[in-house]
């Protein structure tokens, strides 16, 4: 029987800034290009100095078909659609990128996750609006496709992301986290994992942008916190300030909070529809009887951002 070890200090993401490639990238949806990446849910794009300026749809770097950008490290990154508006003319669909870990997760072990991300915005292709809930997820499935068979799930859960709407064209933020793994995951995925329902958007300039498009650079997952440091000031999840019982819930749910502050949460149907939303303090009971039985997911939010989400079942 073979084992694999993790050595700390150990980022364990192949690839992470995209540097080594097969081919030069030439145009759009060369995700698969950066060897070991790949396009998820979508057809994300890769970019790379390598690539000659010029174009209607140029890859290049630093100068490309969505704004210009310097790479977070090295040569090349990645950019990718991740949250479209219900109101816009465009039709598409949220893009990802993922990559296979050359080692699986190991359940009960603290991990710590990092990446860059710059708003790309270019009022002749409508990609002025900034969005919130781009991070990382883990899976034991690959998504490869383009179109929804097989498509990454909205389940409205990432292991790390950001609250914060991000709107700096200029330079890179960092969006950073920990989290402890529940499953050996062996895969990496980075994008929006959420419904529509729970993202905020803001848009702006002569456009007002129809969709969101982010430049993604320098991943880093390790078990080691110098490794992939968490950035100060940057939201996530805190897996351990809330209590929810019982789960599977039938007549009642109960949130209940190891502090004072107020807290909102929020309840979705399997197909990201709100159902619920309700302040309170400490502790509430929910009555559920009028509930369907199945799957739903909650978000509890207070002052500084998101405590924690998950999913419920009704049975």
């Amino acid at each position: 029987m073979a084992t694999c070890l993790i050595g700390h200090g150990q980022n364990l993401v192949p690839n992470p800034s995209f540097e080594v490639y097969d081919t030069c990238p030439s145009a759009v949806f060369q995700v698969h290009r950066a060897v070991g990446w790949f396009g998820a849910n979508g057809t994300a794009d890769y970019f790379n100095t390598c690539t000659p300026t010029g174009g209607s749809f140029s890859v290049s770097v630093p100068n490309n078909w969505v704004g210009y950008q310097q790479p977070k490290h090295g040569n090349g990154y990645m950019g990718m659609s991740t949250f479209i508006k219900p109101d816009s003319a465009i039709i598409g669909i949220r893009e990802a990128i993922g990559v296979h870990l050359p080692t699986h997760l190991i359940p009960g072990t603290k991990y710590f996750a990092s990446f860059y991300a710059s708003l790309a915005t270019n009022s002749a292709v409508n990609s002025g609006c900034g969005a919130n809930k781009l991070g990382i997820m883990f899976s034991n499935s690959q998504y490869v496709s383009i179109g929804p068979t097989n498509a990454v799930p909205l389940h409205n859960q990432s292991q790390v992301f950001t609250d914060l709407i991000i709107t700096d064209t200029l330079n890179w933020t960092k969006i950073s986290g920990s989290f402890v793994s529940d499953s050996n995951y062996s895969y990496l995925y980075v994008g929006n994992f959420f419904q529509d329902s729970m993202v905020s958007f803001t848009s702006f300039g002569v456009s007002q942008g129809g969709y969101s498009y982010y430049y993604i650079d320098n991943i880093c997952l390790s078990t080691d916190s110098l490794t992939c440091p968490i950035s100060v000031g940057i939201k996530e999840p805190r897996q351990t300030t809330a209590t929810i019982f019982p789960n599977p819930f039938s007549i009642q749910l109960t949130f209940k909070l190891t502090d004072s502050e107020q807290t909102t949460v929020s309840l979705y149907d399997f197909l990201g529809q709100q159902i619920l939303q309700q302040t309170f303090t400490n502790s509430t009971t929910i009555n559920t009887r009028h509930m369907p039985d199945g799957i739903y997911f909650y978000e509890l939010r207070n002052f500084k951002g998101t405590l924690k989400t998950g999913k419920l079942v009704k049975q």
